[in-house]
């Protein structure tokens, strides 16, 4: 139970409740009455302390909000600086916010754009009826996420030389309420899209994947190559070997990393960057 105290003040009296106490602050609230108003107030004493836990659990609940609303925004900052794109879509893909790489690339509307409704859309329609149905399934019930592994979505683009990759992640129900708090939300279930862009210059590396397949410091040089789009001859230019040498290079590569194409290598490249969890 929330104490109150009487103090007598300048003008009449003052009601002091203490709410919330901790090591950083104490939650304080004061009701001051008048003279004639403090007989009824005495009356009311015991009904003033029942409602103020209410009060001091709505402030708690208030702050703890903006305490997680602050972290996620940072969270979404920082993705920035990595050049990730990051968009929170509810459950019929309608895009709720994103950051300003993830706004980058919708804004090209090369494969993967923003509808007349507001909601995100692949350009081809069976790749949209994929998306949607991933989208759903990370909306239901636990059991019926997608695995890890199927949680990935390849986005075909007309533009680039490239195609898009997508992630996508459940949000946890607390986060919902406290990082969408604006009181119209309309929306049971929210869903984070990491959204990464291989044709942005220098965003791709290879040392997610060196990792994975213990590559050699001389694969994994062939590899930021290929990754970065060269061919064959120009492996062999760059690196001064021979042509011989770099194809039985890839062809270790490819093996550690049971990968089929330059395309799959860098596809991978792509992955190890995206985050594992919200």
């Amino acid at each position: 139970m929330v104490q109150v105290q009487v103090a007598r003040f300048q003008q009449g009296y003052c009601y002091v409740g203490v709410l919330n106490r901790d090591e950083r602050w104490t939650d304080v609230i004061f009701l001051h009455v008048d003279d004639d108003q403090l007989k009824f107030f005495l009356k009311k004493t015991h009904e003033f302390s029942r409602l103020l836990p209410a009060i001091a659990r709505e402030i708690e609940k208030n702050r703890l909000s903006k305490s997680l609303r602050s972290a996620v925004s940072g969270l979404v900052s920082l993705y920035d600086t990595c050049s990730m794109g990051v968009a929170f879509v509810d459950e019929r893909g309608q895009l709720l916010r994103c950051n300003s790489e993830a706004q980058r690339i919708l804004d090209l509307r090369d494969g993967f754009f923003v509808n007349s409704r507001g909601r995100l859309q692949t350009s081809k329609p069976n790749e949209n009826i994929d998306f949607m149905q991933r989208l759903q399934r990370m909306s239901g019930a636990p059991n019926e996420y997608p695995p890890d592994n199927d949680n990935k979505i390849t986005i075909t683009r007309e533009n680039a030389c490239r195609d898009l990759l997508l992630a996508l992640f459940r949000v946890p129900d607390h986060f919902v309420d406290s990082f969408f708090l604006d009181g119209n939300n309309t929306f049971d279930t929210c869903v984070m899209l990491a959204i990464i862009d291989p044709a942005k210059p220098r965003f791709l590396s290879a040392a997610g994947i060196s990792a994975i397949g213990s590559l050699t410091n001389a694969e994994k040089e062939v590899a930021d190559l290929l990754i970065a789009g060269k061919k064959v001859s120009e492996i062999c230019d760059d690196r001064s070997v021979s042509e011989n040498t770099v194809r039985c290079q890839i062809r270790s590569i490819s093996d550690k990393l049971n990968c089929n194409s330059q395309r799959d290598i860098i596809l991978l490249a792509a992955a190890t960057q995206f985050p594992s969890d919200f």
